[in-house]
C-alpha cells in the first residue's frame, strides 16, 4: 500500500547512521509541524510539513553533519512514499 505525498511538502532524509532516527526526527521536528513521518527500511525518513516554507528550512540541512555523530545527511525534496522495494522516490 503505497502512500503518496504532496511533492511541495515532503522530503526524505537520508544517510544517518543505524539507531539515530530518533535524533533525526527530532532535529527536523523544529523546521515545522510534521503531518506524517515515514521510517524507512534503511537509513532514510521521509518527512511531510504543513507547508513549503518548513520544507526550505529542513533542505537547509542537507550535506550537514549529524549532531552527536561523525556522519553527514542528505535532505531532498518530494517522496513518493516507499514503493515497496526500499526506494523512497519510487525510482
Amino acid at each position: 500500500n503505497t502512500t503518496t505525498l504532496s511533492k511541495n511538502t515532503a522530503i526524505t532524509v537520508f544517510g544517518f547512521p543505524n539507531g539515530t532516527a530518533h535524533t533525526v526526527s527530532s532535529l527536523f521536528k523544529a523546521y515545522g509541524q510534521i503531518i506524517k513521518l515515514t521510517e524507512g527500511r534503511g537509513n532514510w525518513i521521509v518527512i511531510e510539513y504543513d507547508s513549503e516554507w518548513a520544507v526550505s528550512r529542513a533542505l537547509a540541512r542537507n550535506g550537514t553533519i549529524l549532531p552527536g555523530t561523525n556522519a553527514m545527511i542528505g535532505v531532498v525534496a518530494g517522496c513518493s512514499g516507499d514503493s515497496g522495494d526500499g526506494n523512497p522516490l519510487g525510482n
